[in-house]
């Protein structure tokens, strides 16, 4: 039996147990929080889409335009290629993305070099666990300097501030969009001590966490 989930339904599948043992493709945004829900399940970050099993019969996707995308491959495994790209026009798109297809709106990395970009690729992939800089630097194959020296050449900033900027926007965006509490939230985005937090969070936007929270429109806490 085939079953498909984008987005946020992978989370109710993982719960239900129907991903044990498969790969999962879901929005940037979530992996952090998929990964530590989920530990034991792989999430292959930068794929628009994927289809796991013997005959592909889990199938995840990131959600947004990215559902399209599935559907024409869908479409092409199903009733062939020709057909497929018959209801691209239908749909009034002209091009189907492939599921590696990167992201030009969020690829910073696609304006950098190759070691910066592989530094922010990791820095996203990685957003939750607790890794250094000089770690980072090591997985790219570049010293912490040389590293420093592209970044801020680059981007204007070192990659532990860039890195940190990150997270900051991760925990922005989970603030508006989430009911979890400030410290599940920080542990997200690999901050493990919540006053930490709320100084550079209240450096960056100019107040705290909670009042962040209570102050924009979104999701209401968790009672």
């Amino acid at each position: 039996m085939k079953l498909v989930c984008i987005d946020n339904a992978c989370f109710l599948l993982a719960a239900c147990g129907l991903l044990t043992g498969h790969k999962v493709a879901l929005h940037w945004r979530h992996e952090a929080e998929f990964r530590a829900s989920f530990p034991r399940i792989e999430v292959v970050s930068g794929q628009m889409y994927c289809f796991d099993g013997e005959r592909g019969e889990r199938i995840s996707c990131a959600g947004g335009m990215a559902a399209i995308d599935l559907a024409i491959e869908m479409l092409a495994r199903a009733c062939g290629r020709s057909r497929a790209l018959k209801g691209l026009a239908d749909m009034l798109v002209d091009e189907a993305r492939s599921s590696s297809h990167q992201l030009r709106s969020l690829d910073t990395e696609a304006a950098t070099s190759r070691h910066t970009g592989r530094a922010i690729a990791l820095m996203r992939s990685l957003l939750s666990a607790s890794k250094t800089i000089d770690e980072l630097a090591g997985m790219v194959g570049i010293s912490r300097r040389q590293l420093d020296r592209q970044f801020l050449s680059e981007l204007g900033m070192t990659a532990k501030n860039y890195w940190n900027e990150l997270r900051l926007q991760h925990v922005q965006w989970r603030l508006l969009n989430s009911a979890h509490s400030i410290a599940v939230i920080a542990d997200e985005a690999g901050i493990a001590d919540v006053s930490y937090l709320g100084k550079i969070f209240r450096k960056r936007f100019g107040m705290s966490p909670a009042l962040f929270r209570k102050t924009s429109p979104g999701v209401p806490p968790m009672p």
